[in-house]
């Protein structure tokens, strides 16, 4: 299976074709995670065999994707957010039902293991990062901060998110994403 990928150029209004991804089997749900260097890391999602632990790395100069390392273990309704110093930070369910995090070091290109998540998330919504360098995570019953200085992850307890989030009918990205922004005011701005 050829996977095609196009890039919208929105001062012309139009879709082009670039490099097809490496991941024969499709992928259904991944991230892509815009890198410091231009690159962008495409990470897990669902293909026709189930949840994947493999990325895809697209070079915009050359047009091109190339496989990139394995995550440590397969992933779908995870977050990518890009850290401060260019490590990405993923997190969501991982094949096994449990929430895990994992580092990825664009300069090495290994992945590497963070602690353990507090919390017991059933699904990850979305990632941001806040100026000041942390990483907020909101799960459809929790939420949790990431600190990279100390290198720990805390839950942060958001009155009206977890409300939000369980409400079906609310249960959508782009509320929650106007929730993290409503809470950046108080916390730092979004970068």
């Amino acid at each position: 299976m050829e996977i095609r990928v196009e890039i919208y150029d929105p001062t012309s209004k139009t879709f082009w074709q670039t490099g097809n991804i490496t991941e024969t089997a499709g992928r259904a749900d991944p991230t892509a995670t815009l890198l410091h260097d231009g690159r962008v890391l495409v990470t897990g999602g669902l293909n026709a065999v189930g949840s994947s632990a493999t990325t895809d790395i697209y070079d915009p100069i050359s047009g091109t994707f190339s496989k990139g390392p394995n995550m440590s273990t397969s992933r779908f309704s995870h977050t990518a957010i890009l850290l401060s110093d260019g490590r990405v930070l993923i997190a969501g369910e991982a094949n096994s039902g449990k929430l895990t995090a994992e580092f990825f070091d664009p300069t090495t290109n290994v992945f590497s293991q963070a602690l353990d998540i507090i919390a017991d998330f059933t699904t990850v919504f979305v990632g941001v990062r806040f100026k000041d360098g942390r990483a907020f995570i909101v799960g459809s019953n929790i939420t949790e901060l990431y600190d990279p200085s100390g290198n720990i992850f805390r839950v942060f307890n958001l009155i009206g998110i977890r409300s939000r989030c369980h409400h079906p009918s609310n249960a959508r990205k782009p509320k929650l994403v106007k929730s993290a922004a409503e809470i950046s005011s108080n916390y730092g701005v979004l970068s």
